[in-house]
């Protein structure tokens, strides 16, 4: 029974992606990023361009196309473990995650945007507008002690 070409292309790069994901140490992002670079961009498109100049070989752009599908898919769910696993440590632990509180009308990404909600007042931007009430809380501070 012959076994497709494209779905051992796409094996291949999603173990060799799944694989070398957790080879790498260092910030998660910075893992991410170079996952992309070597086994996806470098490996799962630049082989076949190799491919394409070797006189015995030929260049497929579906090959490409399920290299990349197998990397992609691999990367995702390298993430979502890590993600998984990191929660899981800090519970663990019996750290505070920062989650917004969603029955509270925040979204899920306000903490990590920096926009943030308070009683009766609209969303804003804590990078680009400063707070009155952190203000004047400041220099109610100072004034109260001199």
């Amino acid at each position: 029974m012959p076994i497709n070409d494209k779905f051992m292309h796409f094996l291949a790069f999603f173990l060799l992606t799944l694989t070398f994901y957790w080879i790498l140490e260092g910030p998660r992002k910075r893992v991410v990023n170079l996952t992309i670079i070597v086994c996806l961009l470098i490996m799962g498109v630049g082989s076949e361009f190799v491919q394409g100049l070797l006189p015995y070989r030929a260049f497929d752009a579906f090959d490409i196309l399920a290299n990349l599908i197998g990397g992609g898919l691999a990367l995702l769910l390298n993430q979502w473990y890590h993600k998984r696993m990191l929660e899981r440590k800090r519970h663990a632990r019996g750290r505070y995650t920062a989650v917004a509180d969603t029955d509270a009308g925040a979204e899920p990404g306000d903490l990590e945007s920096g926009t943030v909600e308070f009683e009766g007042e609209e969303l804003r931007d804590l990078e680009t507008e400063p707070s009155a009430s952190a203000n004047g809380a400041s220099s109610a501070a100072a004034s109260n002690s001199k």
